[in-house]
């Protein structure tokens, strides 16, 4: 397992249990990666588990799931709108919940092939096109007010 971030807000809890199974490595922690590199774990890797307690869009998982990366994130936030019914959702505060997902994930190649099409399809619903033009109706909307 890797983990590919650099050092995020609130992170003590990950670097106490990082620090914990770094031993036996099972988890490497792999830091800032380049672009490049961050599209290869993409379309490398069996799964994205992505449990976010605040994000504001979650484009991790829109990026991941371009890929074809079948993508496991929370079920708060912004994010369940942002993975649809393509991906899997948890409680970012469950572990057990989040185990669970991925070995589910990690054990079936049907449910993974399934998450990754319908993954790359979801994922083409979203465009800077379109934000642009939200983002333009939000600011008319106000300048109304």
């Amino acid at each position: 397992m890797a983990a590919a971030s650099g050092s995020g807000w609130l992170n003590a809890a990950f670097a106490f249990a990082y620090a914990c199974w770094m031993i036996d490595g099972s988890i490497r922690r792999l830091g800032h990666i380049s672009r490049g590199d961050l599209d290869w774990l993409y379309k490398h890797a069996v799964a994205m588990t992505f449990p976010s307690l605040f994000e504001g869009f979650g484009l991790p998982v829109l990026e991941a799931m371009l890929a074809g990366c079948p993508v496991i994130t929370s079920r708060t936030s912004s994010l369940p709108e942002v993975a649809g019914d393509a991906g899997m959702l948890v409680d970012p505060l469950n572990a057990h919940e989040i185990a669970a997902a991925l070995a589910l994930v990690l054990g079936d190649e049907e449910l993974r092939q399934r998450m990754s099409r319908a993954g790359r399809q979801w994922a083409l619903h979203f465009s800077w096109e379109q934000t642009a033009w939200m983002t333009q109706e939000v600011y008319l909307l106000a300048a109304n007010r």
